[in-house]
């Protein structure tokens, strides 16, 4: 049978001795994906959960099954390889602190190593950064947002869940700055993602003429209103909202997938704040795209109903942010600028065609003109019910390209794209050349996706 045949070369040229995490095949997950091409049904459902079961262990092994005879075995394993690998997007990255009198400038390069995304200072050359030393322990690897706590408290540093972002090469990047008027919001933790709420807010207001605002007739005879005085009839309505804000780590993007769900708000005298039965609590107020300009927040103002006799204090706020998250795969497909004209290029799920790069000899501007064509048959990217809740295309879009370009110094070039033809799917860049240096390498990315549900919950928050 191919497939065995496949996953026996592959483990031997991996080799026997490999230490954990690198590319041996795992030898259980061999033997479940030869079942999944088994005659009977409940034999490949049990290897598929085996499967699943397993989770990065099994990632090897499956990325062999993609390309196995059996188009059973193909569909399985591709398919179990989009709900591991959306799985692992969940998972809180892991830092160890392990710093004695070490500059701060060392310490956020360490942790920027650790997570592999872009951990940055700002101003990048503060003079503090590297005079100042910092000593920072701890017996295992905590989660991200949690080291992010231990060295803004130690080094006096801050964060901008709003300064998530891109740098002008397109590189994720999670800002610090000087912390000496550091504010500290309530936080809710939840694997990767914090839920920050950044304040309450207490509205009243009195409206008149409310009726000719909303074009509601007054009851009752309008003819016996004539020659009767004109009357205020004032319209008194309140609003009472929680202003949130979710952030994920860097490496991923998110926007909401629907409304805040699961709200439970009680003061210190039993009052329920939710809000009536019927209306959305809580609305998106800001995202970033589901593409090349994603965002690692999304601002969120959530409705509620505040009692007339309210207490003085929110005893607990409690609910659930439904999202989209992607990130990048870690295996681009890689295209050599200098020969990439009228070529096409593929990866298991897309494939990537070059039709025109003009490397300008005497400016720093040149231009690659691209398409990216999916070979899933539509609707077959997982989960499906991601397209049909938050709006996204089974295709490509070439409005956002996951797309890097290196030079031939081996750093990032920024780009731009100035055009995109929608009818033939395709898209035109331009770099921003560097001087000295010429453009060598592009690097395409696939994307991995997941739907999440992020819970939150704070605790003894004073009323306004």
């Amino acid at each position: 049978m191919r497939i065995a045949m496949l996953l026996g070369m592959l483990a031997f040229v991996s080799g026997a001795g490999d230490p954990p995490g690198s590319d041996r095949i795992d030898a259980e997950a061999r033997q479940l994906v030869e079942r999944l091409g088994a005659e009977r049904y409940a034999d490949r459902e049990a290897a598929s959960a085996g499967l699943e079961k397993l989770g990065r262990r099994a990632l090897i092994a499956l990325r062999a099954g993609c390309e196995a005879r059996d188009p059973e075995i193909r569909t399985r394993a591709s398919g179990l390889i989009r709900r591991i690998e959306g799985g692992l997007l969940t998972q809180a990255t892991q830092v160890r602190l392990d710093f004695e009198e070490r500059s701060i400038r060392d310490v956020v390069a360490s942790i920027s190593s650790q997570t592999g995304f872009k951990v940055a200072l700002f101003p990048e050359n503060g003079p503090r950064w590297r005079l100042e030393r910092v000593t920072i322990q701890h017996a295992g690897p905590v989660d991200f947002w949690a080291a992010v706590d231990r060295l803004c408290e130690v080094a006096s540093l801050q964060y901008n869940p709003g300064m998530h972002g891109y740098t002008p090469q397109r590189e994720a990047v999670f800002t610090l700055s000087d912390g000496a008027l550091r504010a500290v919001t309530p936080n809710s933790d939840h694997g990767p993602f914090r839920v920050s709420l950044l304040g309450l807010h207490d509205q009243r207001d009195v409206t008149f003429g409310a009726a000719f605002a909303t074009g509601i007739e007054p009851k009752g005879d309008r003819g016996k209103s004539r020659g009767v005085p004109a009357s205020l009839h004032p319209v008194t309505s309140s609003h009472f909202t929680a202003q949130l804000v979710v952030a994920a780590e860097p490496r991923l993007s998110l926007v909401q997938n629907g409304p805040v769900r699961s709200i439970e708000v009680l003061d210190d005298l039993g009052n329920s704040f939710a809000p009536p039965n019927g209306e959305e609590p809580g609305r998106e107020r800001y995202a970033g795209f589901f593409g090349m300009s994603q965002g690692s927040t999304a601002q969120l103002q959530i409705s509620l109903h505040r009692p007339a006799l309210a207490g003085r204090m929110i005893k607990t706020l409690r609910g659930t942010i439904p999202l989209a998250i992607s990130s990048r795969r870690p295996d681009p497909i890689v295209v050599r600028l200098d020969a990439a004209v009228g070529k096409t290029f593929q990866a298991p799920d897309v494939e990537l065609t070059v039709h025109d790069v003009h490397l300008a000899a005497n400016s720093r501007q040149s231009t690659i003109e691209l398409s990216v064509r999916s070979l899933q048959a539509e609707g077959a990217i997982d989960p499906v019910e991601l397209a049909r809740q938050a709006g996204y295309r089974s295709q490509i879009d070439p409005n956002h390209l996951q797309i890097e370009i290196i030079d031939d110094q081996g750093e990032l070039v920024p780009w731009f794209q100035p055009g995109v033809d929608l009818e033939r799917g395709r898209a035109t860049i331009t770099l921003l050349n560097p001087m000295g240096s010429r453009p060598k390498e592009l690097r395409y990315y696939r994307v991995i996706r997941a739907v999440v549900t992020v819970p939150f919950e704070f605790r003894d928050i004073p009323l306004p």
